[in-house]
């Protein structure tokens, strides 16, 4: 029989040790991006990663009025 879980009065759930356990399907990938101190950093990352940069081409649009 596969555990259950039980509703109190109060509408507490309590859940039995053997459905706590959770895995999380993203701990594969920890590690596989480099570690990052700022938001700047990240975008810059993913501009490389992408090799664009929108500000260079807002400049170009802008400068061609």
């Amino acid at each position: 029989m596969p555990p259950s879980s039980t509703i109190s009065s109060k509408g507490q759930v309590t859940v039995p040790i053997e459905a706590r356990p959770a895995t999380n399907p993203f701990t594969a990938y920890l590690g596989a991006f480099p570690a990052f101190s700022t938001r700047e950093e990240i975008n810059a990352y993913y501009r490389d990663l992408r090799d664009d940069d929108p500000w260079v081409e807002k400049e170009a649009e802008e400068g061609t009025q």
